[in-house]
């Protein structure tokens, strides 16, 4: 009777057996799921920053090239202030070698700064016109390349996350129904988050005047000075000062054409003679009287032409830009081309400007927005039929155990902010946020959460959904 017995637990220990392995083969599948979605977390997280990183350089392109073209502006009125500065010096070597040409021993200093000053103008001219033109084929540059790089952002954007996805594995893919439909959600944002600003839009382009005129030079802005800071008492007990003035701005004409543009530079140098009288007197008589000495002014306009685009009347007191505050007489004789003693021209025109150009900057709401910022949400999927199972180490099916999500897909979400905030270690930056602009390029880019509703809606659209890019397994 015992060895009727014999070998009785040989079934029980056989269907241990298999549920052993289909408990291995389980864990096998799930460890391979785990596995897949850390691989696609990854993937997820490095195509939706690379994609965040690229609008974020295009932003700060954007940034850099305006600011590079307002460069390029204060060089052309650098070019147009050197030129009325050279020809003011001419004009007052002039008049200096005039009046001291019956002096022996002075008027051979004087007529030879006269011959180098009237020698090195050629020179100086043909520098300047050179400057002017290349300074102006590099604001047309930076313009045109501004827009090409705004409409090239979001194709590249695009590129880039589905160029990441594919590199972290081939089995992966950028193209889901979530994924489309925030394509078009980032193509309505980008397209919304900046503006291009041309010369109809007059309240950026008085904005985009202002930003140039504040970023000139010293000796563009200003060429003042005064010989003595008080009046020199001569002869007759009159007093005497001479006085330096120059200065250079962009100034605008708005016509049926639309906004014309020019830089108009001014240099002038007067003596002041004055009766020394009390200041109560000059409401009733003119007590100052003002020898005009050296006289020049430049400009160059965005019409190439000979003529101001603002032409000045004088028949008219105040109908004439005015930009000195006592050389007034010698301002009128620059700004009607009267020459010096010795015949030297004194309105010099300049020619290869072609104004202010069209320009991006933010838009109106990116601009208000104390904390304006891009969101780039990705998912990178892969189908499920392409994991690796236990099945794939068995034939048959008595021992299936597959791999069941939803959609027959796996996936996973990331999303990227683009937001604008001075790097820590810049000497301006603050704790509080700073309003983003479009002349600083401190965009960057950090991962942001990723919401629950965001993940519900991934899963929703993820049912059903199907890619050419099934290679193993039955399309479903």
């Amino acid at each position: 009777m015992y060895r009727k017995q014999h070998g009785q637990v040989l079934p029980m220990g056989l269907a241990l057996v298999v549920l052993g392995l289909l408990g291995a083969f389980m864990l096998f599948n799930t460890g391979q799921l785990a596995s897949e979605k850390m691989r696609l977390a990854n993937a997820a997280d490095a195509a939706a920053y690379s994609g965040a990183l690229w609008q974020a350089r295009a932003l700060n392109y954007q940034a850099y090239a305006n600011r590079a073209m307002v460069a390029n502006q204060v060089a052309v009125a650098q070019a147009v202030s050197l030129q009325s500065w050279f020809t003011y010096a001419a004009v007052a070597s002039q008049t200096v070698a005039t009046i001291t040409s019956l002096i022996p021993g002075v008027n051979l200093g004087t007529t030879a700064t006269e011959r180098a000053m009237t020698a090195a103008g050629p020179v100086v001219a043909a520098s300047t016109n050179a400057m002017i033109t290349v300074s102006n084929a590099a604001i047309t540059a930076l313009s045109a390349s501004q827009s090409v790089m705004h409409y090239a952002a979001m194709v590249n954007t695009e590129e880039v996350i589905d160029t990441v996805a594919k590199e972290s594995d081939s089995r992966f893919y950028a193209d889901s129904a979530y994924g489309i439909g925030e394509l078009l959600s980032r193509a309505y944002l980008w397209s919304t988050f900046t503006d291009r600003k041309t010369k109809r839009d007059k309240t950026a382009v008085e904005e985009r005047q202002e930003i140039i005129m504040a970023s000139r030079d010293e000796f563009t802005r200003d060429r003042d000075w005064t010989l003595f800071d008080y009046w020199i008492p001569g002869p007759g007990l009159i007093l005497y000062k001479v006085i330096r003035e120059g200065d250079t701005r962009l100034v605008k004409n708005e016509t049926a054409r639309g906004v014309e543009w020019e830089w108009v530079a001014k240099d002038s140098l007067s003596l002041h003679a004055r009766l020394p009288v009390p200041d109560f007197f000059d409401s009733f008589v003119d007590t100052e009287v003002e020898v005009p000495t050296a006289w020049a002014s430049a400009y160059a306009n965005s019409n190439s032409s000979r003529q101001r685009i603002l032409p000045c009347r004088f028949s008219t007191r105040g109908e004439c830009s005015r930009f000195t505050d006592d050389n007034r007489d010698a301002e009128k004789l620059a700004d009607r081309n009267i020459p010096g003693l010795r015949a030297a021209q004194s309105l010099i025109p300049k020619y290869g400007y072609g104004g202010v150009r069209n320009f991006w900057v933010l838009s109106d709401f990116s601009r208000d927005d104390v904390d304006a910022r891009l969101k780039v949400r990705v998912e990178v999927s892969l189908p499920a039929d392409t994991l690796r199972e236990a099945d794939d180490f068995t034939s048959g099916d008595q021992l299936s155990s597959p791999v069941i999500v939803a959609g027959n897909t796996v996936s996973s979400v990331s999303v990227a902010d683009v937001y604008y905030k001075r790097p820590r270690h810049h000497f301006l930056s603050r704790s509080e946020r700073e309003k983003a602009n479009a002349y600083n390029p401190y965009w960057q880019v950090q991962l942001a959460p990723v919401s629950a509703s965001e993940r519900n809606i991934a899963m929703g659209l993820r049912s059903g959904h199907l890619t050419p890019r099934h290679t193993n397994g039955d399309a479903l």
